[in-house]
């Protein structure tokens, strides 16, 4: 059992910085396929600094304190390429210096990790001083989903500090749609949150349905304008989020036949045909949003106002989220001011 408190990425983001900046190393724990490494690479890409990647699960002790060579009567050891030494290695072009992700860190064996523990808390490999511009985090998988997890011992755990990640539907969503991922199955999710990370640590099933898969997805379907229409589409959903959420996924883009045609929106925006059904209101209000610019926000504000409260408010986010530029248009505006209850509380 962690005695940590869960958080969500944003907040993860925002702690793993802050370690990095005084010198110290996060570990960040979580079911597997949450985005760990993502946000690891994403902090990197935060702090210009060039990302390592080591997965420890497929490391020998050798790879982190380098190779026995002999220099005349003495031995001493090589370092491995993969880690920049003091005095050998200069800060790539246009970087701020490295950040190394010990990735896997607990399911790795433990002659590993005692390998590790001069690297974390000393920053030297063998005989050799690491960098001074090089940073460090580490990532595993939680023992309580049965992931190949090896306890890890109470030195290396003094060592780091410890983060536990929180699987968030709104922060995927947000993430999501910052990376243009289908809308389709952001669309499914926020109708079906409980399928973004769907895990069961005794399942027998050859995948499961979580943030990292759900992204796999995305990019199998994108180029698909009718998804079902070919035979091995099925089978290439269900290989990659798992049967269950897959024959959902499908149920749900039938469901969407009823959706109006997206140039009706915009063309008839009071004759449009507005769906009953929840999950297809969830994919017309990503469908207004994406489709919304700068020459026919007026007509379709229009057609929005004729959704249900909160779905207005789901597209308008997504709006102010993907093209924050529309933000100043006076429709929008006029709709915040409207619905600033809505948008900020009671307070």
């Amino acid at each position: 059992m962690s005695n940590t408190l869960p958080v969500n990425p944003e907040v993860a983001t925002k702690a793993i910085k802050d370690c990095i900046t005084v010198g110290l190393v996060p570990m960040l724990a979580g079911s597997p396929g949450v985005g760990k490494s993502s946000i690891m690479r994403q902090v990197a890409e935060e702090l210009n600094l060039e990302y390592i990647d080591i997965r420890l699960a497929q490391s020998d002790p050798l790879d982190l304190v380098g190779l026995p060579v002999t220099t005349g009567k003495k031995m001493e050891f090589l370092p491995p390429t993969h880690f920049p030494i003091k005095g050998i290695d200069e800060i790539p072009d246009g970087k701020e210096g490295w950040l190394i992700n010990l990735d896997e860190i607990n399911s790795a064996p433990p002659s590993v990790q005692v390998a590790a523990y001069r690297l974390v808390l000393d920053k030297e490999v063998g005989q050799h001083k690491l960098h001074p511009d090089v940073h460090m985090v580490a990532a595993g998988n939680l023992a309580t989903d049965r992931a190949i997890v090896n306890r890890i011992g109470t030195a290396m755990q003094s060592r780091l500090v410890h983060l536990q990640l929180d699987v968030s539907t709104d922060d995927w969503v947000d993430w999501a749609l910052e990376n243009s991922l289908d809308t389709r199955i952001v669309a499914f999710i926020r109708f079906r949150p409980e399928l973004l990370h769907k895990f069961d640590p005794n399942h027998n099933d050859v995948t499961f349905a979580s943030p990292r898969t759900w992204e796999f997805a995305s990019k199998l379907i994108k180029p698909w304008s009718d998804i079902g229409s070919e035979p091995h589409h099925l089978p290439l959903i269900a290989g990659t989020v798992g049967q269950g959420a897959a024959l959902e996924f499908k149920g749900y883009i039938e469901l969407l036949q009823e959706l109006p045609d997206p140039d009706m929106l915009i063309l008839d925006p009071k004759g449009a045909t507005v769906p009953k059904e929840p999950g297809a209101l969830y994919a017309v209000s990503g469908l207004v949003a994406s489709k919304m610019t700068e020459d026919n926000v007026t007509n379709t504000m229009v057609y929005l106002k004729r959704l249900p409260s909160e779905f207005q408010l789901l597209a308008i986010r997504d709006v102010l989220k993907t093209k924050p530029e529309l933000g100043v248009q006076k429709e929008i505006q006029q709709w915040k001011i409207k619905n600033a209850k809505a948008i900020f509380g009671d307070d």
